[in-house]
């Protein structure tokens, strides 16, 4: 008899637990860009905006956070991706995305 955890990528050796991993990291990571590009897509929209409606705003943040915890907690609950490689590649994203938005449109200056 076959229990729910020896269906995890972590128990399968060689390529295919190192393949598992491989995917749930770029779910991770899809998911966190796609977050973030949303996230800025609301901030550059307000910021472009001459006027900015309060409920307008919290109405699209909320949509967005709603999606991602509902979407997330679903393929997690289904057993789609393992928690922690997800969640390495999430925050890969975001960091990624963060240094990238901190050096975008800077001048390099070389010696």
């Amino acid at each position: 008899m076959e229990s729910k955890s020896d269906s995890s990528p972590f128990e399968k050796g060689g390529l295919r637990g190192i393949f598992h991993l491989g995917i749930n990291f770029l779910v991770g990571i899809v998911f966190g860009t796609l977050n973030f590009w949303l996230l800025y897509r609301i901030v550059r929209g307000m910021v472009a905006s001459e006027t900015v409606s309060k409920r307008k705003t919290a109405f699209y943040f909320l949509a967005k956070m709603t999606l991602l915890f509902v979407t997330i907690g679903l393929i997690l609950w289904k057993g789609y991706v393992s928690l922690l490689p997800f969640l390495g590649g999430y925050t890969v994203s975001l960091i990624a995305g963060i240094v990238l938005g901190l050096f975008k449109n800077k001048e390099v200056h070389h010696a």
